[in-house]
Order: C-alpha cells, then structure tokens, then sequence
C-alpha cells in the first residue's frame, strides 16, 4: 500500500513539473513571435503526432493538449516505475523491465492518442 501511496505522488509530481515545463517553454515561444514551428522547445511528443498522423501543428499549441500530454507523461512513469518495483529485488531485471515497458507505453498510449486527435478534428483535412 506504501508502494502505491508514493507513486501517487510520483504522478502527482511529475504532471506539474511537466506541465509547468510545457507552459514556460510555450510561453517562451510565443515571446519570440515566430510564425512556423519551432522544434526548439516542442515536446517530442507533439513532434511525433505531427509527423506519424498528419496533425496541423498551430492546433497543438493549447494548454489543453499540453495537460494531456503532461497527464501521458506522468502515467507512463509511475506505471513504469511501480511495475519495475514489483518484478524482483533484482536491479539488473527491473532495469530490464522498466526499458521494455517504457517503450511499449510511450508508443501504446501515444498511437491512441494520436487516433483520439484524428477523431477530433486535429489532422489535416
């Protein structure tokens, strides 16, 4: 019950973090003013979307697409790390299982995602 307790939190934590970190560098972008998109500053996620589904990139500026992605972010790390911590006592088989399962989360939870913003009218038409 601890276990669960502190990946509460962990989630808890890292969606802020992540979220505040989206906001500032969205913040920064819009300082300068610059019409196209800049990669500098665009979370690899959203770089990904726009490539894999043909998203319009002016479309995922908003703090609401920016939750969203925190909210990913955040759930893929605190299943991973609770998932890793259950396996065994072994460092080398947690490392082992937290790598392949980041993996298979991020492109999992991103592809439906992905699909979820086609639906919503995100994509080029």
């Amino acid at each position: 019950m601890r276990r669960l307790i502190l990946c509460g939190v962990l989630f808890i934590v890292i969606f802020c973090l992540r979220f505040l970190a989206h906001i500032y560098l969205n913040n920064k972008k819009k300082s300068k003013k610059k019409k196209e998109l800049n990669e500098i500053g665009t979370p690899i996620e959203i770089l990904y979307l726009i490539k894999r589904f043909g998203l319009v990139p002016s479309k995922l500026k908003s703090k609401k697409i920016g939750a969203l992605i925190s909210l990913i972010d955040a759930f893929i790390l605190t299943t991973t790390i609770y998932v890793a911590s259950l396996v065994s006592d072994k460092i080398l088989l947690e490392i082992l299982v937290g790598t392949i399962l980041v993996f298979i989360l991020i492109f999992g939870i991103n592809e439906i995602f992905g699909n979820y913003l086609k639906r919503k009218g995100y994509d080029k038409k």
